[in-house]
């Protein structure tokens, strides 16, 4: 994934609900971390999947049962949640621009 606003990609994973796709960010790991904010401000983004680049959005999940849904599906699927989880985490709903 690498924000429309870096130069620089990142790997991260997707998790799939409902039919829509999410990025989970740990705000506490790996230290240092500022992409999430960035995210936040302006969500324009590129996907990279098998060597081609997709225009996405991505949008912060503030809907608190949305959240917890998530969360729920996480710990389901991955017996937990992101490394980290201990500092927060956001969820950032991915869609095509």
């Amino acid at each position: 994934m690498q924000l429309a606003s870096e130069s620089s990609s990142r790997t991260t994973w997707i998790l799939a609900h409902d039919g829509h796709a999410f990025i989970p960010c740990s705000l506490s790991f790996p230290p240092g971390k500022r992409w999430y904010k960035s995210s936040d401000q302006d969500g324009a983004a590129w996907l990279r999947i098998d060597g081609r680049r997709y225009p996405v959005t991505l949008a912060r999940v503030k809907d608190t049962a949305l959240q917890a849904q998530l969360v729920e599906t996480v710990a389901k699927k991955y017996r937990g949640g992101p490394p980290g989880e201990g500092g927060g985490v956001w969820y950032f709903e991915v869609t095509s621009r």
